[in-house]
């Protein structure tokens, strides 16, 4: 069962409360036993053991960030590879924010094809 307790009130004597109620239900008709009850976050319930796993999730999508960060202007200047396809760009009448707003765009989409590739289940 999960609930929301009301403001002000301790989890503590919620745990009494619930505890009396299951204490007062019947016994079961498979094995005589009686439900019992405790109060846990749902936090905790959901992430409980997962936590140091998701902070190193965290921390090795940090790194591969922090590696790929410096990489990606470079893929975009013009003096690199792309060369030959921005150096005839001014002379057709492009003028710098378009080719800047370009250069990101492409920055952007080939971020989010990757996020959905990499995200993607395995078939």
């Amino acid at each position: 069962m999960v609930g929301r307790l009301r403001p002000g009130v301790s989890a503590e004597a919620a745990g009494k409360e619930l505890l009396g109620i299951a204490g007062s239900s019947p016994p079961t008709t498979r094995g005589q036993r009686r439900i019992g009850a405790q109060v846990t976050p749902l936090r905790d319930s959901l992430f409980g053991d997962l936590r140091p796993i998701l902070w190193t999730l965290l921390g090795g999508a940090a790194f591969v960030l922090f590696i790929a960060a410096p990489t990606s202007p470079t893929s975009c200047s013009p003096r690199r590879p792309r060369q030959r396809e921005i150096q005839p760009a001014p002379g057709l009448g492009v003028g710098r924010p378009s080719l800047v707003r370009s250069c990101l765009v492409e920055s952007v989409m080939v971020g989010i094809l990757g996020c959905t590739l990499g995200s993607s289940p395995p078939d």
